[in-house]
């Protein structure tokens, strides 16, 4: 409060208190080792599951791909001959261009988005699993640009810390308490 706007009715925090309560915040996100280690071997899982289809897939565009350039010689080579007249040459070319064009935009496009979840989910994962070891040190800039990353509307009154987590950072929030109830 910079008291800009008259005396501030809020009293002031200490440093410490702030911390601890950003501290209990971040932890409320960190991930267990034990945890963090099956999230990881089911991500690997998915990764894998995910890159043999597309194994195929891609092998399947790349032998369409071989026979359009193999179609297109053909048809020169026509041309050349005098099998096919310039007109019907360049329709024919025409077609397979685009047929080709497309085929190899398919093949970036699986390359892009074949498993573009996973790497994100990996990040988070990694994030998640820190958060444990920052909430315990004593790199304030650290968690402050963590609780930035975590944390949505952050308002300090009456010397409480209240926001709401971001997502997906909520969702492990929630899955703690939903693990909890049924413990319980």
């Amino acid at each position: 409060c910079n008291k800009k706007r008259g005396q501030c009715p809020q009293p002031y925090i200490r440093e410490e208190a702030l911390v601890e309560q950003i501290n209990r915040a971040i932890q409320k996100v960190a991930l267990p080792e034990e945890q963090h280690a099956k999230l990881m071997s089911y991500w690997a899982k998915e990764e894998k599951n995910s890159r043999q289809p597309l194994a195929l897939l891609k092998e399947k565009l790349s032998k369409e791909v071989a026979e359009t350039n193999a179609k297109l010689n053909r048809l020169l080579d026509a041309h050349l001959e005098g099998l096919v007249t310039q007109s019907e040459y360049l329709a024919k070319k025409e077609v397979l261009i685009k047929h080709k064009v497309t085929l190899e935009e398919k093949m970036d496009n699986l390359k892009q988005g074949a498993s573009v979840w996973l790497e994100p989910a990996r990040e988070f994962l990694k994030a998640a699993h820190q958060a444990g070891k920052l909430a315990s040190g004593e790199n304030l800039a650290a968690k402050k640009e963590f609780f930035k990353k975590i944390g949505l509307n952050p308002v300090l009154a009456a010397k409480t810390l209240r926001f709401s987590y971001a997502l997906p950072w909520g969702l492990l929030t929630q899955s703690r308490t939903i693990t909890k109830m049924r413990r319980g």
